[in-house]
């Protein structure tokens, strides 16, 4: 049986965003797959526009995740 349903998805520099819901329960979700560049600048701008998404409107349930490890580089 199917676990999720995915109704769309985007890929962007640095971010796929997937966007659907749970089949059991019905709960909707987000999810936001980020691989942030080692540059701390476009880093920043990166994160910076998550908040200003319009995929995230005003859904509960976004979840953010991703190769945290270039936070160290640079």
């Amino acid at each position: 049986s199917t676990e999720v349903e995915v109704w769309s998805t985007e890929s962007r520099e640095h971010v796929l965003w997937c966007h659907g819901q749970f089949t059991k329960s019905g709960e909707k979700f987000f999810v936001e797959n980020v691989y942030a560049p080692c540059d701390f600048g476009v880093k920043q701008e990166l994160w910076d526009s998550f908040c200003a998404d319009p995929f995230v409107g005003d859904e509960e349930g976004v979840c953010l995740w991703g190769l945290q490890h270039c936070q160290a580089c640079g």
